[in-house]
């Protein structure tokens, strides 16, 4: 196939019978499902409500949110969760592949954590997983790229789950670049490296899509009244909810939960022990990247020195493990020729994140001119659009 635009960072609304109509019939109460509220899906878990059903593709900005605007499978756009909508409508926007993401099911380093039990959760890793690279993807899995959800509890489980879906066709390993934040081993454990191993010998990525560390609010919580406070002496404020505004500000923070884990990654050896060994970053942007690279190989050289220098595990300078091994996707980023020079023309991807708030539907083609307004160069605008993503997916 001739690939001209691919997004690497596009999210799926999971249909309701996803865990239901996959997993055991022993353990089907106790796996995600929805329920009409009050006229609303909703999804559930066992009796607890968990999140709503949206899309923000083709609503306009001043309407997010609305009760009544893309809520429910009937009013939002049917590309949400239908493939075959889905590529009509990315025909309209000339995009030609898709790299999908999950929506219900989570893209941080805790996938289905509304799922209490262990053993239930792995079979709703595995039933999503089954769903997005028969059902959606399998409409045309050379415009729709499947990526496998990854049970982060266990590194054997996790292994072999990444083993059989790589074997079904998945083209990447969804996963959190901070999974110490949520109990597991610190990225940079080496109890990771058969996970590291398998997708370095399959030749699929890691994909790490914010939300992932710590620096990033993940979850929003009412502020607490002034009487909820310990020791506080005050007794009649109460509680404020986030404005709008703050949240807005969280949006646009998002970025840092790639950047902390980025320079640690960086740092770690990963990549030095595991050179082929390739890492897409998603939906962080990638205009902040530069200034990572700058300050890890300002900071390696002089930290290298200090203490055992037999033991550091770098045979590079940090941006040159960037530059052979990783790449970042952006949305409304302008991409310079002084961020191309520092991170390298292969490095740099493109993503209209549909359906999300971000997304770039259907004015993409605008969007795209804005953000490489200063990049002349024919042959490294067909690479951010297309020739990147082909190459770290194995499109071809």
């Amino acid at each position: 196939m001739n690939y001209r635009v691919v997004s690497v960072d596009d999210h799926l609304v999971e249909p309701g019978d996803v865990f239901t109509k996959r997993t055991p019939a022993s353990i089907r109460d106790r796996v995600p499902h929805i329920r009409d509220v009050k006229g609303t899906p909703k999804w559930f878990v066992e009796d607890r409500m968990i999140a709503g059903v949206s899309s923000n593709a083709g609503v306009a900005w001043q309407d997010f949110g609305k009760p009544g605007v893309s809520d429910s499978y009937d009013n939002m756009q049917k590309g949400g969760y239908d493939p075959v909508a889905r590529l009509k409508e990315f025909d309209q926007d000339g995009v030609d592949a898709s790299v999908c993401f999950p929506n219900f099911g989570r893209f941080h380093g805790d996938p289905l954590d509304s799922v209490p039990d262990l053993n239930v959760r792995l079979e709703c890793i595995k039933a999503y997983n089954d769903w997005v690279v028969e059902d959606f993807c399998g409409v045309n899995p050379q415009r729709l790229i499947a990526q496998c959800l990854i049970p982060p509890w266990d590194i054997k489980l996790a292994v072999a789950e990444a083993t059989r879906s790589i074997k079904k066709g998945h083209k990447a390993l969804i996963l959190g670049m901070a999974p110490d934040l949520f109990g597991y081993p610190t990225m940079w454990d080496s109890r990771w490296d058969p996970l590291w191993a398998t997708a370095e010998e399959a030749g699929v990525p890691l994909a790490f899509h914010q939300i992932s560390a710590s620096m990033d609010r993940a979850i929003f919580q009412r502020t607490p009244a002034v009487n909820e406070i310990p020791g506080s002496i005050h007794s009649t404020l109460r509680g404020i909810e986030i404005p709008e505004s703050i949240r807005a500000a969280n949006i646009v923070n998002h970025i840092s939960s790639l950047m902390v884990p980025l320079a640690e990654l960086l740092f770690s050896g990963i990549l030095d022990r595991f050179s082929k060994l390739r890492v897409v970053l998603a939906e962080g942007g990638a205009s902040w990247v530069p200034w990572i690279l700058g300050m890890c190989d300002y900071q390696g050289e002089r930290s290298m020195y200090r203490g055992n220098s037999s033991t550091w595990p770098l045979k590079m300078r940090p941006s040159d493990y960037w530059k052979r091994q990783c790449a970042a996707g952006f949305w409304s980023d302008q991409i310079s020729p002084y961020t191309l020079d520092f991170m390298g023309e292969d490095t740099v991807m493109w993503e209209g994140d549909y359906p999300h708030g971000i997304v770039t539907w259907p004015n993409s083609r605008e969007i795209q001119n804005f953000s490489l307004l200063k990049v002349t160069d024919e042959k490294q605008r067909a690479k951010i659009l297309a020739g990147n993503a082909v190459r770290m997916f194995n499109l071809a």
